[in-house]
């Protein structure tokens, strides 16, 4: 048998490995979730924005007969302690706590960027300093820092904010210094420095727009966890104060009388839960876009 026959006569390996496509059951219920997560933060969303004109009870409006059970009617949700609707307050208490959550993420998310682009491009002396900052926050318990800086500012809804978004904040500069640094020495960003460009320019027209889209399911993320920290600060009596309610304060409020009326507790945590559950799910979903994107490059 000739060379030629051998080869001829040899299986030959395929390079057409692709991986097993999911089942489609599995990608249906997937999509499911992930369209279920969108509209409960749309719903949730929007009945915060609403709340003053929604055809509700005002939040600390005690008019009501006490302690109505879930299902009573008019209020489908029952009442607390002083006849104030339960509906209300977790609506309104949305208000607090989806603004605290956003504004922590949206204090971490320019305060990362601005530090972690500096730290990606200066490098030296400024990449140790903010090193050593982002460093010193995690060095301390989340929760034990949170207590420390809620204690020293100002009771407000900015200072929760505040101190949320600066516990927030190492996470978001570690990331954009990762993907920053991996674009500081490309093409574009050379040839703006041989243009002359400034420090500036380089950083918001160059840089900027190639780390933003890591990003985005860091900070689904990260609105989750503020929420679970508002709620917790609310919970221990270091949030907001009363009769503005958030939700883990009416958590606080009922506590005591979960075994009686277990609706003025199980209501916000299940709002609550649900809340956090859907901004992970959306997270892990972007996530998974970016992961396949950056796999595409």
């Amino acid at each position: 048998m000739s060379v030629a026959e051998q080869v001829s006569a040899t299986p030959t390996l395929t390079a057409d490995r692709t991986p097993p496509k999911r089942p489609r059951a599995r990608r249906g219920s997937r999509n499911v979730v992930f369209w279920f997560a969108v509209s409960w933060m749309a719903l949730i969303a929007l009945l915060a924005v609403l709340a003053p004109i929604l055809p509700i009870r005002d939040f600390a409006d005690t008019s009501g007969e006490r302690l109505q059970p879930i299902g009573s009617w008019p209020e489908i949700l029952g009442t607390d302690m002083l006849g104030r609707s339960t509906l209300s307050r977790v609506i309104y208490g949305a208000r607090v706590s989806l603004t605290v959550a956003f504004t922590a993420t949206l204090i971490a998310l320019i305060l990362g960027l601005i530090l972690g682009l500096l730290a990606a491009y200066l490098r030296g002396a400024a990449e140790r300093i903010i090193d050593i900052i982002s460093a010193s926050v995690l060095a301390f318990p989340g929760l034990v820092l949170l207590l420390a800086l809620v204690a020293v500012l100002p009771a407000s809804t900015l200072s929760l904010s505040l101190a949320l978004g600066t516990v927030a904040t190492p996470a978001f500069i570690r990331l954009v210094k990762a993907n920053a640094m991996a674009q500081v020495n490309r093409e574009y960003v050379t040839a703006a420095k041989a243009m002359g460009a400034r420090l500036p320019r380089i950083l918001i027209r160059e840089l900027l727009p190639n780390t933003l889209v890591p990003l985005v399911s860091l900070v689904a993320v990260s609105i989750a966890i503020a929420i679970i920290a508002e709620g917790s600060l609310s919970f221990l009596g270091f949030g907001i104060a009363p009769p503005h309610p958030s939700w883990g304060g009416l958590i606080a409020e009922g506590k005591d009388r979960l075994g009686s009326y277990p609706g003025l507790v199980l209501v916000p945590c299940v709002v609550m839960f649900l809340t956090v559950f859907s901004s992970n799910t959306i997270g892990d979903r972007l996530r998974g876009y970016v992961d396949v994107g950056e796999a595409k490059l």
